[in-house]
């Protein structure tokens, strides 16, 4: 479990990275949409999938508030 952990424990820093770079960009060029596609085992729990499932839900959550921050700290129109 502990090589599982490891894995899977970072993989929302790439979700982050990636759509801050494009939301950059598409700031300067007047709004545009990301979407993030992640997995079911984000929703609910699965035997022997935890830290996969955890990563996922950590993708959702991560979308939500970006959306959110998009919209309330950056008056922009960018949807995610």
């Amino acid at each position: 479990m502990e090589n599982s952990w490891g894995r899977n424990a970072f993989k929302s820093s790439p979700t982050f990275t990636l759509c801050q770079s494009v939301a950059r960009r598409m700031t300067n060029s007047g709004g545009g949409s990301v979407v993030n596609i992640t997995s079911t085992s984000g929703l609910r729990a699965n035997a022997g999938r935890s830290a996969y499932g955890s990563s996922k839900a950590s993708d959702e959550l991560l979308s939500k508030i970006m959306d959110a921050a998009a919209k309330d700290c950056f008056k922009s129109d960018i949807l995610i």
